[in-house]
């Protein structure tokens, strides 16, 4: 059962209700910060405010699964009126002015702003030393998370490490290979790591998390024996025996769980919005309805007697698996508990998961006897039989089929597509889809940012 400390969620709101003179990219003589960054309590608030930054529709509440999920072949939504802003993003027709690539990159700016600031400013506070480095280990964290969700949206960004002091900052202005992007998260998370504490209360990084995360950096470089390495130092965790119990509010934080965007109902500003907009039974408080049904594509990939099924969706019955079409069913990993209104979900978004690490870490290895050991905990968990490379496929497709059903619904599913070189042929090939990407492996730069910085190049198909 998750608790709270309700001092820390008193901390996050105080620190939401002021947060635009602590984060706006403005001039520092015009905020009357320099009272604020002085004690050790006063940079633990700050941090507060950077996890914060991860609960806004910019970041983990909607946008990670439009860009992530909607916009490949395991969810889909028909809707018109308002909700075709995001429907553009399910057909790849989203435009450059479309709120959801706009507010991803606003909220998740606004995050590494807040982490910058925090980084800067600790140094010359005097603290305890373990403290600190925790601290600065916990922004460096955040920011390479953040950063990771940039570059794997739209590729080549601004890399800015430090506070902005001016409305001018050219740091800002500065558009950088997306190679850069994921070099500066490798070096900050391997920082991070050796700073952060194996274990914290709910919703902390670790050293695992900041492991995990670097595997998945280092797979998406490329890099198969620096992930391989990384990854096998996230250690503590395991499967939880059940998939189904892996959900729902009285599961979070379990002994699966690496890294967990913590939402809590019942205070006006810390709920989610997905709880409700997955999950049809629970629509009636959603203004704008469900959305993100899974695909034909996405039922009939589950393997009969796969437990995970059951777990994820709901309204078709299981004898629907084989022969689905788009339209039946809907999502209900996120909970049913009916919050009271929209956007006051209770339950946590999972980043990463230990069973995304053994798939990773299969990934890094290559096929062989230790990799396929790996899936096959995976598969053994879900009630199913092992394979091994007499097994029907490539190990690639084995390995994404696997990843496709066990990390349904957790805006995995595009950043895999692209790192395994099979986004477009996925999106084409699929039956009841049929899309061309046109060249749209990565979403739009946002006009304003195109408007404001003109050297930016923006990305192919727009």
């Amino acid at each position: 059962m998750k608790t709270k400390n309700i001092l820390s969620i008193f901390i996050l709101i105080s620190f939401m209700s002021c947060s635009k003179e602590f984060t706006d990219l403005s001039p520092i003589s015009e905020r009357n910060t320099g009272s604020f960054y002085t004690t050790a309590n006063d940079f633990e608030v700050a941090l507060a405010g950077v996890y914060n930054s991860l609960l806004s529709q910019g970041v983990y509440n909607e946008a990670i699964w439009i860009v992530n999920d909607l916009r490949s072949d395991i969810t889909f939504w028909d809707a018109g009126g308002l909700a075709a802003a995001i429907v553009r993003y399910d057909d790849f027709e989203e435009t450059t002015i479309d709120y959801v690539g706009r507010d991803s990159w606003i909220a998740q700016y606004k995050g590494i702003g807040r982490a910058n600031t925090v980084m800067d400013r600790i140094e010359e506070v005097e603290m305890d030393p373990s403290q600190k480095a925790r601290i600065v280990g916990e922004a460096k964290f955040l920011r390479s998370l953040l950063y990771y969700n940039l570059a794997t949206t739209f590729g080549n960004v601004p890399l800015v490490l430090n506070e902005a002091t001016s409305a001018d900052d050219d740091e800002s202005n500065v558009q950088v290979p997306v190679a850069q992007i994921y070099t500066q998260i490798a070096a900050d998370l391997t920082e991070a790591e050796s700073s952060l504490p194996s274990t914290a209360k709910g919703g902390r990084a670790t050293k695992g998390a900041a492991a995990a995360l670097l595997g998945k950096v280092y797979l998406t470089q490329g890099d198969k024996s620096s992930a391989a390495s990384a990854l096998k130092r996230v250690s503590g965790y395991s499967l939880v025996d059940n998939y189904a119990d892996l959900w729902g509010a009285e599961n979070e934080f379990n002994k699966e769980s690496i890294f967990e965007v913590s939402y809590e109902s019942g205070y006006g500003v810390l709920g989610n919005l997905f709880t409700s907009a997955f999950n049809t039974e629970l629509g009636a408080t959603v203004t704008s309805g469900p959305r993100n049904f899974p695909t034909a594509s996405l039922i009939n990939s589950y393997e009969a007697g796969d437990t995970r099924f059951e777990a994820s969706i709901d309204g078709i019955g299981s004898e629907a698996v084989g022969f689905a079409a788009d339209g039946a069913g809907w999502c209900i990993k996120y909970g049913t508990t009916n919050p009271s209104t929209d956007n006051d979900g209770p339950n946590n978004w999972v980043v990463l998961r230990y069973a995304d690490v053994l798939l990773m870490l299969a990934e890094a290895i290559g096929e062989s006897a230790e990799s396929y050991g790996y899936i096959n905990q995976v598969r053994t968990r879900a009630g199913l039989d092992p394979i091994s490379s007499s097994t029907a496929g490539t190990f690639a497709e084995k390995l994404l089929q696997e990843r496709k059903v066990e990390l349904a619904f957790e805006g995995h599913r595009w950043p895999d597509l692209k790192r395994f070189g099979v986004a477009a042929s996925v999106m084409l090939s699929d039956p009841q889809r049929s899309i061309d990407i046109r060249g749209r492996l990565n979403i739009a730069i946002p006009q304003r940012e195109m408007d404001i910085n003109p050297d930016f190049v923006q990305n192919p198909g727009y």
